[in-house]
Formats: structure tokens, C-alpha cells, sequence
């Protein structure tokens, strides 16, 4: 799939958010992972490290210091955090350029509530963007795996996070229809798998009759941050149809196809 090179005079960035990690892409076509937590000096909440590195052990010397986890795709923990996590990234892959207020593009499930909706867009603004965007994951993924989703054929895609699990149905270009469940709390890949199986069975039941055959012989693309090499083969096992894994890169990458459009 051919990604066409952002003018940097535009100064557009690409943002997803997951319980886990915030991948962000800037004009240089770079994409940047970023763990979401995050250790951050009290009170003026200056971020001292990310991911691994984000423990007060290894930073002793700081007398006033915290752990924060500022934010995940569906809610905002800490706004002040969240507000400061969001400039430094944002400040981190633009440079100079950020001073020209970026245009952001937002992964968003479409099952955040409008309250959190809203809260994202202040926060963001806060955070020096001149305009904010939002795009359904779901189809970032489908354009992203090279799925033709302007089609009416219809396609299955799944996003899952360590406490949920959506599904949705993508035809003539829009999420046709999203469920979501909670996952459980156990993480042994078979238990994934007998709950994955579970929730696909009760998506098919549920979509109109009219994708359901097709889907249900073709599969889902699954968007999941887990790099166990049998979860797939064990979850299409389980669920008696293909699943197909693939890394968070690729909905950043739909995601700026989608800005193409």
C-alpha cells in the first residue's frame, strides 16, 4: 500500500491510543510508539520517563515523583497528565514545526462516550492542536491491511484491548455495525480463545443476513497487541473461521491513508 509523503507545511499527525501504548505519526512518515505510562515530577507534572523506564527507583534523586497511566482509548484517567503526556509526544516528532499548531487525527472507538468525546478534543486542543479529527479504528485497520472497504461486500474487524473485545462489520466505506464485550481476566491463550470464539459466534448472529455467510467463511482481521505466534491459530481453531493478527502499525497506517481522502 502506497503512503503518500506529507507536506510538512500541512503539519498533520495521526494519534492512537490503547490501554497499553500510544502510537503516534508525524509528516516525516516515521511512526513512534510510546508506552502510556508514564513517571512525571510533582507538582509541575515535567515528564521524566516513559514505558519501562517510568520507575522512581531508578530516578531516587526526585523528591516529589509519580507514576501515571494518563489516558486510554476510551477514557482520559488525569487530563493535566493526559494535557502535558500529549504536548511532549507532540512536541517530540514535530520539533519546531509544533509551533505552527498541528492538525491531529484521532483513533476513536465508536463506543467512547460523548462526554469522553468531548473531553478528548479539549485536552487535545489544550494541548496545542489547532484541530482535531476523530476515525473509527476499526476502519483505520480494514484500510490499513489493504481491505477494500468502499466495497459493499462487507468484512469482519476486531480491536482488542486487555479488558475488551469490538467487532464490527465494514461495508461501503462505514462501520455497518459494532458490538463490544468485556473481556475476562484470565490471559491464558486457551481461555482467549474460548471467549473469543464466544463473542464472534454471538457477532455473527447479529449482523444482517445478508453479510452473514460471507463474513463467517472469510473471517476477522484482528487489531490485538500480542505477539504470541499461536493465538491466531488457536483462536481460528476456537472459532471455526480464519483470524488474521495484525500489529498496531497497521492502523496508524490506515489512518493516514484515510487523510488522503
Amino acid at each position: 500500500m502506497a503512503i503518500l509523503a506529507r507536506s510538512l507545511w500541512r503539519n498533520e499527525i495521526v494519534l492512537a491510543v490503547t490501554n497499553r501504548q500510544t502510537s503516534i505519526s508525524a509528516p516525516n512518515e516515521k511512526i513512534y510508539v510510546l508506552p502510556t505510562r508514564v513517571l512525571v515530577e510533582l507538582p509541575s507534572y515535567k515528564i521524566v520517563a516513559f514505558g519501562h523506564d517510568a520507575r522512581p527507583v531508578e530516578h531516587a534523586g526526585l523528591k516529589h515523583a509519580k507514576v501515571i497511566y494518563p489516558a486510554s482509548a476510551y477514557e482520559i484517567f488525569d487530563q493535566e497528565a493526559t494535557e502535558v503526556f500529549l504536548r511532549a509526544v507532540m512536541q517530540m516528532v514535530l520539533g519546531k514545526s509544533f509551533l505552527l499548531r498541528p492538525k491531529v487525527y484521532l483513533s476513536q472507538p465508536g463506543n467512547v462516550t460523548p462526554f469522553m468525546q468531548e473531553l478528548w478534543q479539549n485536552v487535545l486542543y489544550r494541548a496545542g492542536a489547532r484541530e482535531v479529527n476523530t476515525i473509527h479504528p476499526l476502519l483505520a485497520t480494514a484500510v490499513g491491511a489493504g481491505l477494500p472497504v468502499s466495497q459493499p461486500h462487507g468484512y469482519a474487524v476486531g480491536w482488542w484491548e486487555d479488558d475488551s473485545l469490538v467487532f464490527g462489520l465494514l461495508a461501503f466505506g462505514h462501520v455497518q455495525f459494532e458490538k463490544s464485550w468485556s473481556s475476562p481476566v484470565e490471559q491464558e491463550r486457551d481461555s482467549q480463545s474460548f471467549f473469543f470464539a464466544q463473542a464472534w459466534n454471538e457477532f455473527l448472529t447479529e449482523i444482517p443476513n445478508e453479510f452473514r455467510t460471507t463474513v463467517a467463511s472469510e473471517g476477522v482481521l484482528l487489531l490485538i497487541d500480542n505477539d504470541d505466534p499461536l493465538l491466531a491459530p488457536t483462536m481460528t481453531k476456537a472459532a471455526k473461521t480464519p483470524v488474521i493478527i495484525v500489529p498496531r502499525s497497521t492502523e496508524i497506517l490506515g489512518m493516514k491513508e484515510l487523510v488522503q481522502i
